[in-house]
């Protein structure tokens, strides 16, 4: 793989094939393979996409190359083997997020919870996942939503459980539905999180879409960590 290659936007983006990247994918093929790193240009089809092999290719870039960017993607085994150098050196661009794109859920976990990160990092996503839900938590945090599994955070003790805030003019019952969308899962296991049906599920979700005045599921669950700040 060369140390640099460019996904554009498709030909009907309003600004056309010339744009600046937007989303950089940080790593090797291992994890951020072609059909991954084409499917996502594909799918956020509003965004250019850069893809660097590592953060020493990524720290040459041009600063007109990174200065666009929105969401900045490092997996963990690149960031396992980046020198303390290459790491010191690594600069986030203002406008963007960074996010760990894993597959070592306790090489995430340990990141998360620790207080000296080697990286800021503001979400995490697991590459394992489904196409169209990598894709919905991307399209999350370009709507300035953040994310992070419930698997990296600790279990809520059942003794002294927290009070779910009824927000955004929502139901209980809805927040935990908006909360479960937001958290990228799909219908049939929010259904089953909340025994719930998935007609339910989906009425519900219908009904969120409409109480709070967004276009879709994904600005509904950008509403939601919108609201969390």
């Amino acid at each position: 793989m060369s140390d640099v290659s460019h996904i554009p936007a498709p030909p009907a983006s309003r600004r056309g094939k010339q744009r600046t990247p937007e989303i950089a994918l940080i790593g090797g093929r291992s994890i951020f393979s072609d059909n991954l790193v084409r499917a996502t240009g594909q799918g956020c089809r509003d965004c250019c996409l850069i893809h660097v092999a590592s953060v020493a290719a990524f720290n040459e870039l041009p600063k007109d190359e990174t200065c666009w960017l929105r969401i900045v993607l490092i997996d963990d085994a690149t960031l396992r083997h980046s020198s303390l150098q290459d790491l010191s050196r690594f600069s986030c661009p203002d406008s963007a997020r960074l996010v760990l794109a894993y597959l070592d859920a306790a090489t995430a976990t340990s990141l998360y919870h620790a207080t000296d990160k080697p990286l800021p990092f503001d979400s995490y996503i697991p590459v394992d996942v489904r196409l169209d839900v990598w894709l919905s938590i991307l399209k999350l945090l370009l709507h300035g939503g953040r994310y992070i599994p419930a698997d990296l955070q600790p279990p809520q003790s059942a003794a002294n459980p927290q009070p779910r805030r009824a927000s955004l003019g929502l139901t209980p019952r809805q927040c935990s539905v908006l909360e479960l969308v937001a958290a990228g899962l799909p219908n049939k296991v929010i259904a089953a999180r909340l025994g719930l049906s998935d007609h339910t599920v989906k009425l519900h979700i219908h009904n969120i879409i409409k109480r709070l005045g967004v276009s879709n599921r994904t600005e509904a669950a950008a509403r939601f960590y919108d609201d969390q700040t």
